[in-house]
């Protein structure tokens, strides 16, 4: 009776062995998660780290010629008391014939293409202890021999994104010069400022491509670029 009785058992406690082996072989184990993690957020803040002073610079006296038509266009810096200050100012000469005064640190020359006009790109100093600039384009006019300026398309008050710099303030509003559109310029344009944590230039929000159109004197915005992108062209 005995050996039949713990024959008995040994069967019974096998079979609850296998039944509770199943049963957890199909119950999800708390350290694995049933679901994959959910994708990072697209809202995620974004610092692009940017060189405002980029690009072919013209010095205290520079000579561009235009190979098309050989028209050559002169920098001469002028340094008398009246133009010394935060910036420096230019004078700007066709052929030896005076056009105007240029200020600020002017680089980034291009000329259209079909050899009308010339623009470059001008940043001065305002303050921030040299870190907040006003940022604009002149565009030489080679036929009239005329100048303009050309502001930026949003001023840099109107910035509304939620990126913010660290231990900085975003306070410059960047023009840069892109390409020509018959009588229209293409000019790139972003907000940026200053880090006092590391001590660099960050864009925040998205590139923005515009069109100027010199007759009308209108902008026309082209294309938003993805704010994560740090491609210098569109």
């Amino acid at each position: 009776m005995s050996k039949k009785f713990f024959s008995l058992l040994i069967v019974i406690l096998a079979c609850l062995a296998v039944a509770t082996y199943l049963f957890a072989s199909r119950t999800p184990q708390s350290g694995v998660p049933a679901l994959p993690p959910p994708a990072p957020s697209s809202t995620a803040q974004i610092l692009i780290p940017v060189d405002l002073f980029a690009g072919e610079r013209i010095s205290g006296h520079s000579d561009l010629i235009n190979s098309s038509t050989g028209t050559e266009i002169t920098f001469r810096e002028l340094t008398d008391e009246l133009h010394r200050g935060r910036s420096p100012s230019y004078e700007v000469s066709e052929n030896q014939n005076r056009i105007g005064e240029a200020n600020g640190y002017l680089m980034m020359p291009i000329f259209s293409t079909d050899g009308r006009f010339l623009a470059f790109r001008s940043m001065w100093v305002t303050g921030c202890a040299g870190t907040c600039f006003d940022s604009s384009i002149y565009v030489v006019n080679l036929i009239d021999r005329a100048m303009i300026q050309i502001v930026p398309p949003r001023e840099q008050t109107a910035y509304t994104g939620s990126v913010r710099i660290p231990e900085g303030e975003v306070n410059n509003a960047i023009i840069e010069p892109y390409g020509w559109d018959t009588d229209s310029l293409k000019v790139l344009f972003y907000y940026s400022g200053f880090s006092m944590q590391d001590n660099k230039d960050y864009r925040v929000g998205p590139k923005e491509l515009w069109r100027y159109d010199l007759t009308t004197k209108q902008y026309t915005l082209l294309e938003t670029l993805p704010e994560s992108s740090t491609s210098s062209t569109p």
